[in-house]
């Protein structure tokens, strides 16, 4: 090999080693980058877990603490007691019927804490439950309803047998604990910060006010006649309107949407029996736009219809006649005889009343009650005596009363 052969196989060799010995400082360097970045990461996630569990230990704590602020007195007698004490006084504030609250039993969960139990019966309406658990979920003891039932009862079934089951934590952390957060006085007002609506009002229109055990409301249904209904000009009379509700139990509001009535403010905007009444004084063919609404229960259903009404002017009053003599007093008068003196027949009539007997001959006149009658005619032959009484001529005999007489013809035909 030739001097300058060495020389050049030494450079290739020099050359080799260089690109060898780069290619193994980069591998070494990224081997040192990548340990490093992953300490990097090791280091973040350390922190980001200890932050995590101080965040957790922070939330833990404080939960825990509001656990030992809500829960019952540690020693199961104490809190059975006085659980038991607070549960009477808000059946008592509710007032249910028939109520009664048992302490059922107390279990051992862990070291941690013990469940009671305690069990309510009575009887309420859905009103009287829907207040019976806001006083419950807006107080802050540790408990929950694990069961309730309601089985209504009655005709209405609106009457409910309520019974419930009641579980309630005990933690044993709260031995010294003897006494539990009292009631608000004012609760049914008050403003809770537990519940989703705030105030009681808000859960009785949408829960107490219904009947969950019988078919929804109805909506009323007007069964007026469509004839229009007529009244008379310058004398008090009414619009009748009415309805049907259609539940058992319901009243009904009849409201006065609209009318064309001129005097439209004589005419009554609200009536509860549907009766609207006034004294029209303007004749015509007119309508009235009437709304009707139920008591429920929940949402109130309404129900609107037009009804017409005519005023027409007063019919003439019929003549008057006189009445028919009354003959009570006639019915003591009796003809007792009829004889004939100084040629000239004669009428005996006794009046039992006064035991008084009256003389009289044709053309006397004679008072029966309040009216004056005369005699027209006297037959001795046949007993029989005609008089005018009363704007008639009457026929009676002998032997009979006044009061049984029979109408023979008008004074006027009888004249004519």
């Amino acid at each position: 090999m030739t001097q300058r052969e060495k020389l050049l196989a030494g450079a290739v060799a020099v050359l080799v080693l260089l690109v060898l010995g780069t290619f193994a400082f980069n591998q070494f360097q990224d081997a040192v980058d990548a340990k490093d970045a992953e300490i990097r990461n090791l280091t973040s996630r350390v922190k980001t877990e200890k932050f995590t569990i101080d965040v957790k230990g922070i939330r833990a704590r404080k939960k825990y603490n509001d656990y030992l602020d809500r829960s019952l007195p540690g020693i199961s007698a104490v809190a059975s007691s006085r659980y038991s004490d607070w549960l009477r006084q808000v059946v008592e504030d509710v007032g249910l019927d028939n109520s009664k609250v048992d302490y059922v039993a107390a279990r051992n969960r862990g070291e941690l804490y013990k469940q009671l139990q305690f069990d309510i019966v009575g009887k309420g309406s859905l009103g009287q439950v829907t207040e019976f658990l806001f006083a419950f979920y807006q107080q802050k003891h540790l408990h929950r309803i694990d069961r309730l039932i309601l089985q209504p009862t009655g005709k209405t079934l609106e009457l409910l047998n309520i019974s419930m089951r009641i579980e309630a934590v005990a933690m044993s952390a709260q031995k010294d604990k003897v006494d539990l957060q009292p009631m608000k006085e004012a609760w049914r007002s008050a403003s809770s910060d537990r519940l989703r609506l705030e105030k009681l009002a808000d859960y009785d229109r949408f829960i107490a006010g219904r009947n969950l055990f019988a078919p929804g409301n109805q909506v009323p249904r007007f069964v007026t006649d469509e004839d229009a209904q007529e009244m008379t000009l310058g004398r008090r009379g009414s619009v009748r309107i009415r309805a049907d509700a259609g539940d058992r139990g319901q009243d009904l509001t009849f409201r006065l949407i609209s009318t064309n009535y001129p005097d439209a403010d004589e005419i009554p905007k609200e009536s509860e029996s549907g009766r609207f009444s006034f004294t029209p004084e303007k004749t015509g063919d007119f309508n009235m736009v009437v709304e009707v609404q139920d008591s429920g229960p929940g949402p109130n259903n309404k129900a609107t219809k037009e009804f017409a009404f005519t005023v027409k002017e007063p019919e003439p009053e019929p003549e008057r006649e006189d009445p028919p003599p009354d003959f009570d007093v006639a019915r003591s008068m009796y003809i007792t005889a009829v004889i004939e003196r100084n040629g000239e027949p004669q009428l005996w009539l006794h009046l039992r009343t006064t035991n008084e007997t009256i003389q009289l001959r044709t053309g006397d006149e004679f008072s029966v009650a309040d009216a004056t009658g005369r005699v027209r005619e006297i037959s001795y032959e046949t007993g029989r005596v005609e008089f005018e009484l009363g704007g008639q001529i009457w026929q009676a005999r002998r032997g009979g009363n006044l009061a049984d007489v029979e109408a023979v013809v008008e004074v006027d035909e009888a004249t004519n």
